[in-house]
């Protein structure tokens, strides 16, 4: 076993957010070079044992190895330059597993195998994340990537599947009661019948004795193809919960584009499906269904002729094809809820909000399906930040959360979303899976304190990373009250940085008595920053945060105020002292709190301080604006002697902020600082250790 972040200055904030939001580690971690290393370990755990395996290298399966009844998760050593697991074109599946068990996997590149990758089966719950799997399957396999037959969830996120093959389900077949499918990436997947990227056979209710649903949101679906039905997606039984009405099955947020003649999405069932804010370009049907299939919010355009080949020969022509688009047969039924674009006549479009017979405006010839100026779709809502659908459509988005953030945090390329397309100063959701941008791109000058006039007490410090990466600290109060914060690591995109997952620590203590090790880190949600201009002052930006399931938190959305400048957005650096702006952390003995200081560019410096107080809750404690004398600065620090809740539950009449104490900074001529916090709030020590810098933001570097 190795430890790949090192007791040392951290290189990289990638290697923090591996500690800080890394799930609970597995019973025994073992990095792995080769087949045998795998087996090996398998062969020494004892039965049921949990394993983490690491990969230090590529690898070459020979035989398909069964993973036990375990739980195990199997993760490069860097995720995001992944290690790749081969068959070789000879080899059918790389693992199996089929007890009671979590099959986690993260950050693997897959290939070559000739049935499928992973089979899960009995009670298994899968998870894959940051995955690659490509050129994988055969005509004979079902599901060239996945085949989970489990009663166990399955989870699949941020991850790519290209030109795979198999008879069912090009790249995933999944029977399971709960599945998940998002930002994911489908690419030249096929299957010789039936559901060119997945195919789906939910588990029923009666069989694992819960409530169930399918959500596959905010992918992208490229020249998929099958011989029979569903070029994407193919479900094969009704999925419908005791005593709901509600649609199970929710597409929100994809985008489609495929030339395959067959149509979309076959559902050959008595069900309910939900279809929602898509954008879609088909030379085939949209759906074929039984049941009764919702839909609001897409922008579609479906080709008005397809590629057919004559009975007199074999030459392929051009010929018209009247359009059905929305087929239903058996009884079924396609309801609109409005806020449809589609360039036919070919959907019952009933609503006062849709528009039949109008082109969605998508970029010529672009298979992402970008909107262009001009679109219907752009900010086409008449709400900040909302979508003005009914009520059954907000209760369904985004998966099972109600949420005031129906289109995400971002699209399906991860573009931060709502923007204000038009410039009308009102960041409004877009029809469809795309977001018109309307913004520079994020610069240098927006590494910054943000805050919204109507949340005083409240804010976030936003990093600009080099790399394309983001770095952000969210100072607020939890759902009940008390403090509460969060710090996340994201990507910069056009003008916007989007953070996927929100690190969200728990179980430190102030002071000396802290220990590392009873640290405990979940994902608290997601969040976004949109900013029409660099300044962001008469024209503030956006930041939004989408709660995770069950964290009792609301989403929120504020406005993003300039509060500080290092930077200024012309490019220029007035205080060469504000190359020590950045995060910093005591090491591997304090990782779990921590500070980010900004340096002005008049000389002034501000900071906020993470930890926990004695009593373990969490802790913040933010500064004035101070002068800084030389290498050394000594900040008036700050806490809320009362609080309010958070999100929706704001007021900030209920805060009232009292004096903490001094933090004294000096920095070293080695890089390091001497961190030095003396408060005057009774019950709370005097701490004092060297701090290490863990980020240096983009223009701010030596």
């Amino acid at each position: 076993m190795q430890t790949h972040c090192k007791d040392r200055l951290l290189v990289s904030f990638f290697c923090l957010l591996l500690m800080l939001v890394a799930p609970t580690a597995y019973a025994m971690t073992v990095e792995v070079n080769n087949e045998q290393d795998i087996i090996n370990a398998l062969s020494e755990a004892q039965a049921g044992a949990s394993l983490d395996f690491i990969l230090g290298s590529d690898i070459s399966i020979t035989n398909g190895i069964d993973l036990g009844t375990g739980d195990v998760s199997i993760t490069s050593r860097n995720p995001n330059l992944p290690f790749t697991i081969s068959g070789n074109g000879q080899v059918g599946s790389a693992f199996t597993a089929s007890g009671n068990s979590n099959v986690n996997v993260d950050g693997v590149r897959f290939v070559g195998f000739t049935n499928s990758v992973i089979s899960v089966a009995n009670q298994v719950s899968l998870t894959l994340n940051r995955v690659t799997c490509e050129n994988n399957g055969s005509a004979e396999s079902v599901g060239a990537c996945v085949n989970a037959n489990t009663q166990g969830q399955v989870s699949v996120r941020n991850s790519t599947f290209e030109n795979n093959i198999a008879a069912f389900g090009g790249a995933l077949f999944i029977a399971s009661p709960i599945i998940k499918i998002t930002l994911c990436v489908f690419l030249n997947n096929f299957a010789l019948q039936s559901g060119g990227d997945i195919a789906i056979t939910p588990l029923a209710a009666a069989v694992v004795g819960t409530l169930f649903g399918v959500w596959i949101e905010q992918n992208i679906f490229r020249n998929s193809q099958a011989g029979l039905f569903g070029a994407s997606l193919f479900f094969n039984q009704p999925v419908i919960n005791p005593g709901n009405s509600l649609p199970n099955i929710h597409i929100a947020m994809n985008v489609f584009f495929t030339l395959a003649v067959v149509n979309l999405i076959e559902a050959p069932y008595f069900g309910l499906m939900f279809f929602v804010m898509n954008s879609v370009f088909i030379n085939g049907d949209l759906f074929n269904t039984l049941g009764l299939f919702y839909f609001a919010g897409n922008l579609i355009r479906a080709n008005e002729s397809s590629l057919v080949v004559t009975h007199s020969g074999h030459t392929p022509q051009i010929d018209l094809k009247p359009q059905a688009v929305c087929n239903v047969f058996g009884g079924g039924g396609a309801l609109s809820l409005g806020f449809n674009v589609l360039n036919t006549s070919g959907c019952p479009l009933t609503e006062s909000t849709d528009r039949p017979n109008t082109n969605p405006g998508f970029l010529s010839d672009d298979p992402e399906l970008n909107i262009t100026l001009g679109s219907p779709a752009i900010d086409a809502q008449d709400g900040e930040g909302l979508i003005s659908l009914p009520s059954m459509v907000m209760a369904m988005l985004p998966e099972e959360n109600g949420s005031i953030l129906p289109c995400g945090v971002a699209d399906t390329t991860g573009l931060g979303r709502p923007q204000d397309g038009d410039g009308n100063g009102v960041f409004e959701c877009d029809l469809g899976a795309r977001e018109f941008r309307n913004g520079a791109d994020i610069s240098a000058a927006q590494t910054m304190a943000v805050f919204d006039a109507n949340r005083i007490g409240e804010g976030q410090f936003l990093e600009i990373l080099p790399g394309g990466l983001g770095a952000m600290s969210y100072f607020t109060f939890g759902p009940n009250g008390g403090q509460d914060w969060f710090i996340a690591l994201g990507r910069q995109a056009g003008n916007t940085v989007v953070f996927n997952s929100i690190n969200d620590a728990n179980g430190g203590v102030w002071g000396n008595a802290f220990d590392p090790s009873t640290i405990t880190r979940t994902n608290a949600g997601q969040a976004s920053f949109v900013f029409p201009n660099c300044q962001a002052s008469d024209q503030p930006g956006r930041f939004m945060f989408q709660a995770a399931t069950g964290t009792a938190r609301s989403d929120v959305f504020n406005r993003a105020t300039r509060l500080s400048t290092s930077i200024n957005c012309s490019g220029q650096l007035a205080n060469p002292n504000s190359r020590r702006t950045g995060s910093y952390f005591g090491g591997a003995t304090r990782n779990g709190e921590g500070m980010q200081y900004i340096e002005l560019n008049n000389g002034l410096a501000v900071a906020v301080f993470y930890g926990y107080d004695p009593q373990g809750n969490k802790f913040w404690t933010t500064s004035a604006p101070a002068a800084v004398n030389g290498n050394t600065v000594t900040l008036q620090m700050q806490y809320p002697a009362t609080t309010t809740g958070f999100g929706v539950n704001f007021d900030p009449d209920e805060i009232q902020t009292q004096p903490f104490g001094t933090m004294t900074l000096t920095f070293n001529a080695d890089g390091t600082l001497t961190f030095s916090m003396n408060p005057v709030v009774p019950g709370f020590e005097a701490i004092s250790y060297t701090m290490l810098r863990l980020t240096t933001p983009l223009g701010l570097g030596s």
